[in-house]
């Protein structure tokens, strides 16, 4: 296996070379029960975060991530402010946080379009970072996928460098896209899952508070 990466801050793509260096094979490597066998040989050497270790960084105080709901098993949602499947997420995420079936951890990245930085910068910088994401979705404009936050034109060199090593945070964990979820399940395992999930309700029932610390236990 070789690797090689398309961008500075993109996830490090994977070739693999058979035996004696005759054929490569590009392209994503399937396993037969649907798993990314590129993403597990990357992070068995290293080149990305194994899920339990993305985890635990995206919980760490420096995140500045935004944490909704008293009760339940938490879920950790890689959010941009301007992602139209993060906000379908949101909206869907509300009522069970509401209930105290989980919590949600929300950890702002600027990944999907130009204007999502500034929008990032003006949630975290806000008084009460909760209520400016809620702001933002609340106002989100479907039809431009546009989050509804006023974006913040100068944000301090603080919330500049949080929000770019979230993103770097995103990439070491394979992430290409948002939302990146992250979870504890019921089988003692850290889960990751990239997209919208098909079925809230079927995620929260494979959510568990623990074993790791940062999944609520």
């Amino acid at each position: 296996m070789v690797s090689y990466k398309d961008a500075p801050n993109a996830p490090p793509s994977v070739i693999w070379v058979n035996d004696d260096a005759s054929a490569l094979l590009v392209g994503k490597l399937i396993g037969p029960k649907g798993e990314d066998l590129d993403k597990q040989a990357a992070q068995k050497v290293g080149l990305l975060l194994a899920p339990d270790k993305a985890l635990a960084a995206a919980a760490l105080p420096a995140t500045n991530a935004i944490m909704v709901g008293s009760k339940g098993p938490v879920l950790t949602v890689f959010i941009d402010p301007n992602c139209i499947f993060c906000h379908m997420l949101y909206q869907q995420l509300e009522p069970l946080v509401a209930k105290g079936a989980l919590r949600a951890r929300y950890v702002l990245v600027a990944v999907v379009k130009r204007s999502s930085f500034a929008k990032a910068a003006a949630i975290l910088s806000a008084k009460n970072p909760a209520a400016a994401l809620q702001q933002d979705q609340a106002a989100f404009d479907p039809k431009t996928e546009e989050g509804g936050i006023k974006p913040d034109s100068a944000p301090s060199k603080a919330v500049t460098d949080r929000i770019g090593a979230n993103n770097a945070l995103m990439s070491k964990a394979g992430g290409d896209g948002t939302p990146m979820l992250l979870f504890c399940s019921k089988d003692g395992s850290v889960q990751q899952l990239e997209g919208m999930p098909r079925d809230v309700n079927t995620l929260l029932a494979e959510m568990a508070s623990g074993p790791a610390p940062a999944c609520g236990g």
